[in-house]
């Protein structure tokens, strides 16, 4: 009798596993490599935009009277400033759009992991907000640019440099465009503001995932707890800069240092190295804070052995056949 080959349904279950442990091992790895990715990204647009904003106040603060003060020196000095700091701002929000959609791979991942012992619905949400966060960014950036390019090119216009077309209320064209600017920025305000809200959101559901089936380390959902608090509080101060103008700009800045520029770029590191130890386990093995990785060596010990037996028996069969 010539020997029969074992149908691929029948091969022992220990092996289709591995094939697709290995499977998703490979994605993985290519997350934790995208966390890098987006970590440098983040720490790249940061210090452009807050470069870019630093350099726009240099010059307003050389006129008294602040963001209410339109008097055509000040807004000279305001839209000089602006005009110097376009260039990094558009290139800052360029890096910025790159971090977000690099940054969508890795939560997928994040969102598979936390799918092993936790609902499906919640696991799914931490993706669906980062999409939505990353296109209002896509979006912001594209409107950002089209805004910029316009307003620098109007405000060279020679009418606005001449303070004696002002009108009986000592209003000239200048007056007009920096009014028009600040209420164009107004309309999207919010709405530019709420891929903090989006992005606090994902970090909350994946912590608390992370704390229910303990499959990552608890020390990297407490950071993320606290970029959540960090990411809200920078909500406030975005749509509260009418407020108090140079109150809540100056604390905004220092809160985007601080998040986009350190807390976030960490938090990806430590995701990926998370994902490439869940990748190491199998998957399946939830993270132990204590004993190291002895519940991760025990697991592959005991996937070799399941994987011998079954060679075993498929061996058998077909010796016998």
């Amino acid at each position: 009798l010539q020997p029969r080959c074992v149908p691929r349904s029948s091969a022992p279950v220990s092996v289709r596993s591995c094939i697709a442990m290995a499977r998703g091992a490979g994605s993985l790895y290519a997350a934790a490599n995208l966390c890098l990715v987006s970590a440098i990204l983040w720490v790249i647009s940061t210090a452009l935009l807050v470069t870019a904003h630093e350099t726009e106040w240099v010059e307003a603060r050389k006129a008294p009277g602040g963001v209410e003060n339109l008097d055509q020196s000040a807004l000279e000095h305001r839209w000089h400033g602006r005009r110097q700091r376009q260039g990094l701002l558009v290139s800052g929000m360029f890096f910025s759009c790159f971090a977000w959609i690099t940054l969508l791979s890795p939560a997928r991942s994040l969102a598979k992991v936390l799918d092993a012992q936790g609902p499906k619905s919640a696991s799914n949400a931490i993706f669906i907000v980062f999409v939505v966060a990353a296109a209002l960014t896509v979006v912001e950036f594209t409107a950002e640019a089209g805004l910029s390019s316009t307003s620098d090119w109007i405000s060279r216009w020679p009418e606005m440099m001449d303070e004696h077309n002002a009108t009986a209320y000592h209003f000239a064209a200048l007056q007009s465009l920096e009014i028009s600017y600040i209420m164009v920025h107004s309309r999207t305000l919010w709405l530019y503001a709420m891929d903090r809200l989006l992005f606090a959101t994902g970090i909350v559901v994946a912590s608390c995932l992370t704390y229910s089936t303990k499959q990552l380390s608890p020390g990297h959902a407490h950071l993320g707890l606290f970029a959540a608090f960090l990411a809200v509080l920078g909500f406030s101060f975005e749509v509260s800069r009418f407020v108090d103008w140079e109150v809540f700009v100056e604390a905004g800045l220092a809160l985007q240092a601080l998040l986009d520029g350190v807390i976030l770029p960490i938090w990806l590191v430590w995701l990926g190295w998370q994902l490439r130890g869940v990748s190491d386990r199998g998957g399946t093995v939830p993270y132990e804070r204590q004993g190291g990785g002895a519940a991760s060596t025990r697991q592959q010990e005991r996937s070799t052995a399941e994987l011998g037996m079954g060679v075993e028996v498929t061996t058998g069969v077909e010796q016998r056949a």
